[in-house]
């Protein structure tokens, strides 16, 4: 006879409380996603996540701790959206590959428009918070520098520094970000294709011989 597991009280208490922080985090997200920072009371994040304000504060500090935590939680899928866009099949070209990450970030930058858009209001931020966006940040560019450095010893790309070329993507997609969340209307729904083709082949007009 197959014998079960016995759980201890302490182990039913931490799988509930995995279970409370992981609804506080999914409430949150889906609140932020919709709404501006500051019209997003924790009041309203505890009532959609069915459970007591004060129960968010176990396990944040303060409005802007949950904040940084989905935060976090966002650029971990955009990590996972970026191992996917970069892992392409053996036949992709390094060109296809980046226009691949170009299309799955830009997106994902745009479900989450409000939630980026806090974080360039200047919310506060300590260095804890600063040392581990830098640390994601940093696995992304070298996952794309990669990318670049393939494309250089194939001969698809000049022999430019494959670090600088791939930190003058993430400029690029971070700074046509920024000016979409300031509501810039030229810099609204600007085709992929477009971005990745003056990033490829610049702005000089090229005349046919």
């Amino acid at each position: 006879m197959k014998k079960t597991k016995n759980v201890s009280r302490a182990e039913r208490s931490a799988a509930r409380s995995a279970v409370t922080k992981e609804k506080t985090l999914a409430a949150a997200i889906k609140i932020l996603n919709k709404k501006d920072y500051y019209a997003s009371p924790v009041d309203e994040i505890a009532r959609a996540a069915d459970v007591a304000k004060g129960t968010i504060y176990l396990y944040y500090k303060s409005k802007d701790d949950l904040y940084f935590a989905v935060f976090f939680e966002i650029l971990g899928r955009m990590r996972k959206v970026a191992e996917s866009a970069l892992v392409s099949s053996p036949a992709a070209t390094s060109s296809e590959t980046l226009f691949n990450f170009l299309g799955k970030i830009s997106d994902t930058l745009a479900e989450h428009r409000n939630i980026f858009m806090a974080l360039a209001s200047e919310l506060p931020m300590s260095k804890r918070v600063r040392d581990k966006l830098r640390e994601k940040n940093h696995e992304v560019l070298e996952m794309l520098e990669r990318v670049v450095a393939k494309g250089v010893k194939s001969g698809e790309f000049e022999k430019y520094p494959p670090r600088i070329v791939a930190a003058m993507f993430i400029a690029l997609i971070s700074g046509l970000a920024h000016r979409q969340f300031e509501h810039d209307i030229e810099c609204q729904n600007i085709p992929h294709r477009m971005i990745f083709d003056i990033f490829l082949n610049g702005i000089k007009r090229r005349v046919s011989s």
